[in-house]
């Protein structure tokens, strides 16, 4: 229907493993989240709708679009939640790895340095932009953090596993298994099987230093 859903935790994943944020509330977690909204709606409101009385566990930005051109940022934080739409083609929605709502922002105590770097590189980018092409976007991931969105930081556990680029009126996605610089792009049709049953991926560390962890003020 040409629904898409995109998932990144606000602030600290919840559960309950170590270096984990301590559950608040009973709720689901994302990937049940996700899933059953690509399985019962097929638009921005339907999917705003169905999560209303959801029992939602997880703290996250959310992000929803459509063949429409509607889209919307749906922010939890422990029990809270704040909705933010966007009905223009014209505009445009980001969200990386901390709170974007003042009524969630203030619980944090902080944002990661690397979720701000990211952030800020899309808002840069994007508003300076009249019209936003998909080549731009691509080209978003085609470079490696700070410089892009592509991190490499993969034995401390937060290194790019798939890259995907949504194209809604068509129907179709570009994606990459492991970090788009190294590995082959891919593009696949909704409703189409990949070719293949076996992909070779590389994998290649950078360690980005201390400040990649760093606590900043919001």
């Amino acid at each position: 229907m040409g629904f898409c859903v995109a998932f990144a935790s606000c602030g600290m994943p919840v559960g309950k493993h170590l270096g984990m944020k301590k559950p608040i509330i009973k709720g689901l977690q994302f990937m049940v989240i996700v899933r059953a909204l690509l399985e019962n709606c097929k638009n921005v409101e339907e999917g705003i709708s169905y999560l209303e009385d959801m029992p939602i566990g997880t703290n996250m930005n959310l992000l929803l679009a459509d063949a429409n051109g509607n889209a919307a940022l749906i922010e939890t934080y422990d029990g809270e939640r704040a909705v933010e739409r966007v009905n223009n083609k014209s505009e445009f929605i980001i969200a990386t790895n901390h709170a974007l709502f003042p009524n969630i922002s203030r619980k944090e105590n902080g944002m990661l340095e690397h979720s701000r770097v990211r952030y800020d590189l899309m808002e840069n980018n994007l508003k300076s932009n009249d019209f936003i092409s998909k080549n731009h976007l691509r080209s978003l991931t085609l470079k490696e953090y700070p410089e892009g969105l592509t991190v490499h930081n993969y034995k401390q556990n937060f290194g790019t596993v798939h890259s995907i680029l949504f194209d809604l009126d068509a129907k179709q996605l570009e994606f990459s298994f492991g970090s788009p610089i190294h590995n082959k792009i891919c593009k696949l049709t909704v409703g189409e099987a990949l070719p293949y049953f076996d992909l070779n991926v590389f994998i290649e560390n950078t360690d980005y230093g201390p400040n990649f962890w760093r606590i900043i003020d919001k």
